[in-house]
């Protein structure tokens, strides 16, 4: 299902589709869900320093030739809170501008501590455009505070609903009438301290103490997998499984086999990782980061929280792994309001009405 095209043509500026990252795979999921008046510009990257330098030249070249063309009335650029993206969006939103074109800037990552740094650089960049699109209503709140004054969307991540075409309570149903009682605990997200692998790894090992059919699988990779590996070694945690960094249907398999999602990330916009794992009827224990509280119902979905503390994780978890009928009950609601919400065939709709909104 597309949306329904507007009279005018959107040129997108995103990352290369293959890459890894939250902006290559939001992409890559609405793609064949926009209408042909939405067309991507990719932002190519070389490693070789001379090759990147001819590189970027080259993407300025074609982006002006693109920009120009009297077809396109919206430029929609994806950024984030640092100086080299703020640079980068400066530049190509003067040549919009230039060529009198609106634009709409998605701002995807959210450096708390970079705030300070950025703010009035950051300010006078995306005062020059049309509207903004934030992933929390904490970062809209900020915005408005630093004197922001045009029209602000609040939007989620999505979840590819490609992959989950066949995918029905049933299935959800199924699998809790199964002979095992095992229950699988996910981490799902880079395995580096700040998406809180540690926090999640004690939080593990201490229901491990307690309960012997709780399996912990880490899906993700990153540069703290060896130091993982070893603790889990030394502690002699045999139910924990590395299936490494996952896409497409052996990413969905995978959150299709767990129970509940452990997510004590420090800080987030809004994570593919809970939207996708609650599309899959997964249960969420979460920390209370970026946008996951503005939609978190807590009891309904899992539970949330603001600690780190792994005894605190190990209260929340214990409460649902003791109570198989409300672990159902939730599964079903997480199903049911991710597909409501998150699908990206949803989302694609919504970001077509800001397109509309824009240019009217």
């Amino acid at each position: 299902m597309t949306v329904n095209k507007g009279n005018y043509k959107v040129l997108v500026i995103v990352p290369p589709l293959k890459a890894h990252g939250g902006i290559a795979n939001y992409y890559n999921s609405l793609k064949d869900k926009f209408g042909d008046n939405i067309e991507y510009f990719i932002r190519t990257k070389k490693n070789n320093i001379i090759i990147k330098v001819f590189n970027i030249i080259w993407i300025y070249i074609k982006l002006i030739s693109k920009i120009k063309d009297q077809n396109y009335k919206i430029i929609h650029l994806n950024t984030s809170l640092d100086f080299r993206s703020l640079l980068r969006d400066t530049f190509i939103i003067k040549i919009a501008k230039h060529f009198n074109k609106k634009c709409v800037i998605f701002i995807r990552g959210w450096h708390d501590e970079q705030e300070k740094n950025v703010q009035k650089y950051f300010l006078n960049t995306i005062n020059n455009t049309d509207a903004c699109i934030v992933l929390s209503s904490k970062f809209k709140s900020k915005l408005l505070s630093w004197g922001y004054n045009k029209p602000i969307y609040v939007e989620t991540t999505t979840v590819d609903d490609n992959y989950l075409t066949d995918y029905t309570p049933i299935n959800i149903e199924t699998k809790f009438v199964k002979d095992s009682d095992e229950i699988n605990i996910l981490f799902f997200a880079r395995v580096e301290k700040y998406k809180g692998i540690f926090e999640a790894l004690e939080t593990y090992t201490l229901l491990s103490e307690k309960y012997k059919n709780i399996k912990l699988t880490i899906i993700g990779d990153g540069k703290e997998k060896n130091k993982v590996l070893e603790i889990s070694q030394k502690n002699n945690l045999k139910k924990i499984v590395f299936k490494g960094f996952l896409t497409g249907h052996s990413k969905y398999n995978a959150l299709k086999d767990g129970d509940i999602l452990l997510f004590p990330s420090y800080s987030e916009g809004m994570p593919n990782s809970v939207l996708e794992a609650m599309a899959c009827g997964l249960l969420i224990v979460t920390r209370n980061v970026g946008g996951v509280d503005d939609f978190f119902e807590n009891e309904k979905m899992g539970f949330s929280t603001e600690s780190k503390d792994p005894n605190v994780f190990v209260d929340l978890l214990e409460k649902l792994i003791r109570d198989k009928k409300t672990r159902l009950k939730i599964s079903l609601y997480n199903y049911n309001f991710a597909k409501k919400n998150f699908y990206a065939s949803i989302v694609a709709k919504r970001i077509e009405k800001i397109y509309n909104d824009i240019i009217n």
